[in-house]
């Protein structure tokens, strides 16, 4: 069985457009979503909860400016997550609750400021992580990053 892949740019500014909501309801077998390129400046709390099976998530290239630990609580087979080039300024320590499998996780050239306590404590398993830091104000390398031993690689950009 080949895993079911998505693109869809619509350029649209919300995911709380009606059709784009509902163009997602019923693809529960979904493993592979693109959604960059589409102008987003908010991801509905509950947008992606029928995804339980997802694994590849690509929402790099649009203006969100948050997001939340709902916004990927039932995504917990999630293994890479594009977030690059957004808005967002913070990441808080519910932001990745639940994501066990994850693998990778791109915020390149995004606004972070803010790197919550106990941001990556839910994330388990070896992983590469890609980040700007140069504007992060808050930040504490014990308790963002806790046991970071496991990590696979840290990427910060400084510049």
């Amino acid at each position: 069985v080949q895993p079911r892949k998505e693109v869809c740019r619509n350029h649209a500014t919300s995911t709380t457009n009606f059709s784009l909501q509902n163009t997602f309801k019923s693809q529960t077998q979904l493993e592979y979503l693109d959604l960059s390129h589409n102008g987003f400046e908010k991801i509905q709390p509950t947008f992606f909860n029928n995804l339980g099976r997802l694994l590849w998530l690509n929402i790099s290239n649009n203006a969100i400016t948050e997001m939340s630990g709902r916004n990927f609580a039932r995504n917990s087979l999630l293994r890479v997550l594009h977030m690059n080039h957004n808005r967002i300024t913070r990441l808080d320590s519910n932001s990745f609750r639940g994501m066990r499998f994850m693998r990778r996780l791109y915020f390149s050239d995004n606004q972070i400021t803010d790197v919550g306590r106990g941001t990556f404590r839910a994330v388990n398993r070896y992983v590469t992580l890609m980040i700007d830091i140069y504007k992060v104000t808050t930040l504490d390398e014990t308790t963002s990053f806790p046991r970071y031993s496991r990590y696979q690689a840290l990427v910060f950009s400084l510049l």
